[in-house]
C-alpha cells in the first residue's frame, strides 16, 4: 500500500513538473534567446525614403556592447497580405530585439500597402495603381525595401553597419518581398507586374530616391542573404540556382499553411470558399500575423496606420484573392522543386500560416525558437565567409 501511494505521488509530481515545463518553457521562449546578450538600444521612427511618409519609416535596434566594429544588419519585413501591418508588428519587434542581443544591428521597416493608394492624387502613376492595386502595390513595396537597402548602404557609418552584410528577414507578405529582391531584376520585372506601372513614373526598381540621396548615386540593392517565412513568388521564370548561389535563401514554411499554398495555387482559396467570410475575420487576421490573439475582441480593437482591421480586411481581402487580379503563386516547396530538390537551406514546421504564436495567449511558441535557431545557423557560415573576405582585404 505504501509503495502504491509513493508511486502515485511520484507519478503526480512528474506530471506536474512536465506540464509546468511545457507551459513555462513556451512562455520563456523569447527570453531565453541570446539571454546573456547585451541590452538593446533603439531609434524609432527613422526615415529611409526621401519623402515624409509613414510608409517609409523604420525602427532601428543595436546592441549596447561597446563594440566599435561594423555590424551585420538584418531588415525585418512585416506580414499583412499587402493590405495592412507595419513595423510595429509584435513578431518583428521581438525578433529584431532578439537578434540585436546576438550582436546584429536590426531594423523593422514600413513599406507601401494597397490601403496607401492616394485617392486624391490624379497623376497617371497613381491612377494606374487604382486600376491594378495588387500588382502595383506589391511592386511599390519591393521598390520601397530596395530603397531602404540603398539608404543603409549610404549611411553605413552612421548606423555602424557593414554595407556588404545586409540580410532580409520576411514573413508572409514580407517574405514575398524578400524573395522578389533575391530573384527579381529590371530585366524580368514585367513578367508579373503591369508593364504600364513598371514603365510609369520612376518605374525602375531602384529609381525611388532615399533620404539624403545625392545625384549620381550608384548604390545597388543587393543583399547577403534572405530568410523567407511562408513566402512565395508569382513567377519562377527568373528564379535559378545562380540566384541562390549569389543570394543564399533560407526557406522556412509550415506543413498546413491555409494562406499560401505549399506548391502552387491561389492565396486564401481555402478561406474564401466559406459562405460567410465575416465569421472568419479574426481567424484570418491571426493567421496573417496581424493580431497577437485569435479572437473577435482582439480583431475589433486592432488599428494599424489609423485604419481599423474590421474595415480594411473585409474590403481588401476579396480584391487581393480575386483570380482576375492576381494569378496563382508558387509556394516554398514549389520554389524548392524548381531550384533543387536537395536544397539544404530549408525548415518545415508543423502548424498553419502563423505557426509561431499561441492563438490564446499571444505568446511566441517553441516553433519560434526553432525558427530563430535555424536562422542563426543559416547566417553563421555567410558571416564567416564575410569575415574571411575582410581579413584577406586587410592583409592586402
Amino acid at each position: 500500500m505504501l509503495f502504491s501511494t509513493t508511486r502515485r505521488i511520484s507519478v503526480f509530481l512528474f506530471l506536474c513538473f512536465y506540464l509546468c515545463s511545457v507551459k513555462c518553457g513556451a512562455d520563456r521562449t523569447t527570453d531565453s534567446l541570446c539571454a546573456d546578450g547585451p541590452n538593446v538600444g533603439s531609434q524609432p521612427n527613422k526615415q529611409y525614403g526621401a519623402t515624409e511618409r509613414s510608409m517609409h519609416k523604420f525602427d532601428f535596434f543595436s546592441p549596447d556592447d561597446g563594440n566599435t566594429e561594423p555590424r551585420p544588419l538584418i531588415l525585418f519585413l512585416h506580414p499583412g497580405a499587402f493590405i495592412t501591418g507595419d513595423k510595429g508588428n509584435y513578431f518583428m519587434q521581438i525578433a529584431a530585439t532578439d537578434f540585436a542581443r546576438c550582436g546584429f544591428a536590426t531594423a523593422t521597416l514600413n513599406y507601401r500597402l494597397m490601403t496607401d493608394i492616394t485617392r486624391n492624387d490624379f497623376s497617371l502613376d497613381n491612377i494606374l495603381r487604382w486600376v491594378t492595386p495588387v500588382r502595383s502595390q506589391i511592386y511599390d513595396a519591393i521598390r520601397d525595401v530596395r530603397t531602404a537597402i540603398r539608404y543603409f548602404k549610404a549611411n553605413a557609418e552612421t548606423y555602424q553597419i557593414d554595407p556588404n552584410r545586409i540580410y532580409l528577414f520576411g514573413y508572409s507578405a514580407g517574405a514575398i518581398i524578400a524573395l522578389n529582391i533575391a530573384f527579381l531584376n529590371d530585366g524580368d520585372s514585367s513578367s508579373f507586374f503591369p508593364r504600364m506601372v513598371v514603365a510609369g513614373e520612376n518605374g525602375c526598381l531602384d529609381c525611388l530616391p532615399f533620404n539624403g540621396e545625392r545625384p549620381g548615386s550608384t548604390l545597388d540593392a543587393s543583399v547577403a542573404g534572405v530568410v523567407a517565412i511562408n513566402g512565395a513568388l508569382f513567377d519562377l521564370s527568373g528564379a535559378s540556382d545562380a540566384d541562390v548561389a549569389r543570394t543564399p535563401v533560407l526557406f522556412i514554411y509550415s506543413d498546413n499553411d491555409n494562406v499560401i499554398p505549399l506548391i502552387e495555387g491561389m492565396p486564401f482559396e481555402q478561406l474564401l470558399n466559406e459562405e460567410d467570410i465575416t465569421v472568419k475575420l479574426p481567424y484570418i487576421a491571426f493567421e496573417l500575423g496581424i493580431t497577437e490573439k485569435r479572437n473577435a475582441a482582439e480583431f475589433e480593437r486592432t488599428t494599424i496606420n489609423g485604419l481599423s482591421l474590421s474595415l480594411v480586411i473585409p474590403k481588401w481581402l476579396p480584391i487581393l484573392a480575386s483570380e482576375r487580379v492576381i494569378p496563382n503563386v508558387v509556394g516554398s516547396e514549389g520554389i524548392l522543386e524548381k531550384l533543387n530538390g536537395n536544397y539544404k537551406h530549408k525548415l518545415k514546421l508543423k502548424g498553419g500560416h502563423n505557426f509561431m504564436t499561441d492563438p490564446q495567449s499571444g505568446k511566441l511558441n517553441r516553433n519560434y525558437a526553432k525558427l530563430f535557431s535555424a536562422a542563426k545557423k543559416f547566417l553563421q557560415p555567410i558571416e564567416r565567409r564575410s569575415e574571411a573576405g575582410r581579413n584577406r582585404r586587410q592583409r592586402h
